[in-house]
């Protein structure tokens, strides 16, 4: 754990997330003073350091990647028993789990948690995207399935139950409205794929539209039916996708719309909240590069320069 002199002050400077096994139906292809290592914890292959300094979730990203490798990713719960989180420390500390926005909100990138289309399991060239007025805002932090709606798109929960559209087709695509059962988003992909090509893929202005018309005759123009867009919300520091959670009971929760990066609790549990809040939080450094750290007991600031 590093500590902090008191002498010296710290710089002043988002269902939980579904796991989908989509996979695609066709071939679209910092601070200036002495630092004490009080105790560090090696594993198979990180070594996991508590700093105890207040920062935000990007401070504390930015500390750890400039002295160690970065924030601390979790896979297992062995990883958690090996997190050395001092005895009498009963607060919140940073995880290098977050859920940035400007990876998918009204956004196609190439992180790992945003939109991508069932199709492909990946963004469309075009990357064209057509939000109503307040989409998407993960409400609840559950909303990672796409929907179509009075002509634009909308995330919507996973497993409510909507009409849906499938299409056929790959350079000239045709649409199709499945008016029931109504079904969960994975029940529709399942069922496109059965008896059509997909969930509906849209990728540009003209595709929206037919889309729209198809919807028109039937009454569905201004209710929510599925489409193909999906997203796997929460990703780690190093940007690859989280295949382990620990989340505490009602998190995540995105309770004030706002709650995009993760905090470890006193029971090991997790939490979503603001990413501005300050916390102390866990760096881990890859093997290759732990011996320094490890035969340190004092880092003088000039070595964190």
């Amino acid at each position: 754990m590093y500590r902090t002199p008191t002498t010296s002050h710290p710089p002043t400077t988002t269902t939980p997330g579904t796991n989908f096994n989509v996979g695609p139906r066709w071939g679209y292809d910092l601070p200036h003073h002495q630092l004490q290592l009080i105790c560090i914890l090696p594993c198979a292959s990180k070594t996991y350091t508590f700093v105890d300094l207040q920062l935000t979730w990007t401070e504390a990203q930015q500390f750890c990647r400039k002295n160690f490798t970065d924030l601390v990713t979790i896979s297992s719960q062995e990883d958690i028993s090996r997190l050395p989180r001092p005895t009498n420390f009963t607060g919140l500390a940073w995880i290098g789990l977050f859920d940035d926005p400007a990876s998918w909100y009204r956004a196609m990138t190439a992180d790992a948690n945003s939109w991508r289309w069932s199709a492909t399991g990946t963004t469309s060239p075009a990357a064209f995207m057509i939000w109503k007025s307040t989409e998407p805002n993960f409400k609840n932090a559950a909303q990672s399935c796409g929907a179509h709606s009075l002509g634009a798109f909308m995330d919507s929960d996973c497993t409510s139950k909507f009409p849906f559209v499938c299409f056929t087709g790959s350079t000239e695509k045709q649409f199709f409205i499945v008016n029931s059962p109504y079904s969960t988003w994975l029940d529709a992909l399942a069922h496109c794929r059965a008896n059509y090509t997909d969930l509906a893929m849209i990728e540009n202005a003209d595709e929206n539209q037919r889309v729209t018309d198809v919807l028109t005759p039937y009454g569905h123009y201004s209710y929510s039916v599925w489409i193909g867009l999906y997203r796997e919300p929460w990703m780690w520091s190093d940007h690859t996708l989280r295949s382990y959670t620990n989340w505490v009971p009602g998190a995540p929760n995105n309770f004030y719309t706002n709650e995009h990066c993760t905090v470890e609790r006193s029971t090991h549990q997790w939490d979503d909240v603001n990413c501005n809040s300050k916390y102390p939080f866990y760096c881990h450094k890859d093997d290759a590069r732990a011996e320094e750290v490890v035969t340190e007991e004092v880092v003088s600031s000039t070595a964190l320069n």
